[in-house]
């Protein structure tokens, strides 16, 4: 019976151990198993432009204030920040023309006071004209097209001679003003096209061109301010964020699509595909972005494969096939 009950219990533990076997050749399997339709690219240098970028703010072109050039108080404003017009004002006109009618109509019953009606029309003429350039002082008009970005003044307000009322731009010629490091200066040319990006736009890229080159470097930042004008582009509002792009010829180097990286804190890594299949996790460090992709400056070499779809499926030691 002992040796009956033994046997029994060599033969549990084969049939266990032969079951845990199993399932653990079965979960290698499984684990083992390619991930399908995953998109592959294989890595190769190819030339790229060569760029220095700088950030910078837009600006108008041509900005103008507008003061008042006579003392008064300010009876109406027909604008506000946006519009593009206001009206004039011809109040002290219209008394002084007033007057003058009043004057003929004295002048047609009161023949026996003929000169010294005539002489109060003559000086309500006098005062007619003075009107008039008074007037003209009153009227406060722009002095080119474009739109009110502020307004200094308001309705019942005292204007004096040289006091801000509104402050405008012309809306259709903005520029980049960039800050440039001086050690770059020297490359930048005028009339040279740059490619530009306003943030507030998204990715569009706009061309510009180099209108003017500040000498004088900042002396807090060490840096010399481009003018890019960008033309046509209403879009635009002045103090906006944008980056220009300085074309400095072309390099060799090695560009992946940006949905390829993998980023975990400040980790920068792909999955890089061996020749039996299987997808090992790299760490590189990235360089310069080029619309959808990106410079690779090290962790890469030409004709390695990388995984650049589906890389969220995809662990360290992943058996993966391509589409």
């Amino acid at each position: 019976m002992r040796f009956r009950a033994a046997g029994l219990l060599i033969a549990s533990a084969i049939a266990l151990f032969s079951t845990a076997c199993g399932r653990r050749q079965d979960d290698a399997k499984e684990k083992l198993a390619p991930i399908p339709n995953l998109k592959i690219e294989k890595v190769i240098v190819a030339p790229i432009d060569n760029f220095y970028e700088a950030t910078g703010t837009v600006s108008s072109k041509t900005t103008s204030v507008v003061s008042s050039r006579i003392m008064g108080s300010i009876i109406v404003i027909h604008v506000r920040e946006g519009d593009r017009v206001f009206d004039e004002v011809q109040a002290k006109y219209k008394v002084a023309d007033a007057e003058a009618e009043r004057a003929t109509r004295m002048l047609s019953s009161l023949e026996a006071r003929k000169k010294q009606v005539l002489a109060k029309i003559d000086q309500a003429k006098a005062d007619v004209a003075n009107a008039q350039v008074y007037a003209s002082y009153g009227r406060v008009a722009s002095p080119m097209n474009g739109i009110v970005t502020a307004k200094q003044a308001e309705v019942g307000a005292m204007a004096a001679p040289g006091a801000r009322l509104l402050t405008l731009e012309d809306d259709s010629h903005y520029r980049l003003e960039a800050s440039v490091e001086e050690s770059q200066i020297r490359s930048i040319q005028m009339s040279d096209q740059v490619r530009v990006r306003i943030d507030a736009l998204g990715d569009e890229e706009l061309s510009g061109r180099v209108s003017e080159i500040v000498p004088a470097a900042d002396p807090s930042n060490r840096s010399n301010t481009v003018k890019i004008d960008l033309l046509g582009q209403r879009a635009i509002r002045s103090g906006s964020f944008g980056r220009a792009r300085f074309s400095s010829g072309q390099k060799q180097a090695i560009t992946i699509p940006q949905r390829a990286i993998t980023e975990r804190g400040q980790l920068v890594s792909v999955f890089v595909v061996d020749d039996s299949g299987m997808a090992r996790l790299r760490l590189i460090k990235t360089g310069k972005a080029y619309g959808d992709r990106v410079e690779v400056l090290t962790g890469l070499s030409d004709g390695e494969r990388i995984v650049i779809d589906g890389v969220e499926d995809v662990s360290d030691g992943s058996r993966v096939e391509s589409i």
